[in-house]
């Protein structure tokens, strides 16, 4: 489903969540996940690992909530390049095509004997991080220039004030809609 286009699922202060960005976290957290809910509640990895009870909630569901955590930061990013007029607004697809264009544009370059940093083509996670990396430079630039960010205020701590209040609101019935079984999550479609 990742790399495709894909439906919203959330938002976060009003900017969307798409299916494919949220998997891309969930990826990246998948590995951290399955170690320590193995060690904190003596589970085995197996089949139905994910939809294990643990407490009141599933291995699954933890992904989940800590995807989302862990994405708040970058929504905030995405709202402060709209507010600073780095883009015009967050869409997937229109991600999906300069990753597709970036990676192109490397396999082009390498056909053509030119010199290329790191692999040949990103893989879309690897893409996503490296994306907001580099467009993070540029914000914090604008910020300054537009009086957005005081020269003493750091912007990594500004995020950080700014995410713990950040609201997230789920389309239909939020994370109890979702599932994860270890490959993908799955939207729910469970009428109550």
């Amino acid at each position: 489903m990742w790399g495709q286009e894909t439906a919203v699922i959330a938002w976060i202060d009003e900017i969307p969540v798409f299916e494919g960005e949220l998997e891309v976290f969930l990826i990246r957290y998948r590995a951290e996940l399955i170690r320590t809910t193995m060690n904190t509640y003596d589970l085995a990895y197996g089949q139905d690992f994910w939809q294990q009870s643990v407490g009141q909630t599933t291995p699954g569901h933890l992904l989940i909530k800590k995807a989302i955590e862990a994405l708040i930061p970058f929504k905030i990013q995405q709202q402060l390049m709209i507010e600073t007029a780095m883009m015009r607004r967050w869409e997937w697809n229109d991600f999906l095509a300069g990753y597709h264009s970036y990676n192109f544009r490397r396999s082009q370059d390498l056909a053509n004997q030119q010199v290329i940093y790191g692999p040949p083509t990103l893989a879309l996670e690897e893409y996503y991080f490296h994306y907001f990396q580099h467009q993070q430079h540029e914000l914090i630039r604008r910020m300054h220039a537009q009086n957005l960010l005081a020269e003493t205020k750091n912007y990594h701590i500004l995020v950080s004030e700014m995410a713990s209040t950040i609201p997230v609101k789920w389309k239909n019935d939020g994370p109890a809609g979702l599932s994860f079984d270890g490959k993908g999550f799955h939207v729910l479609l469970q009428k109550q």
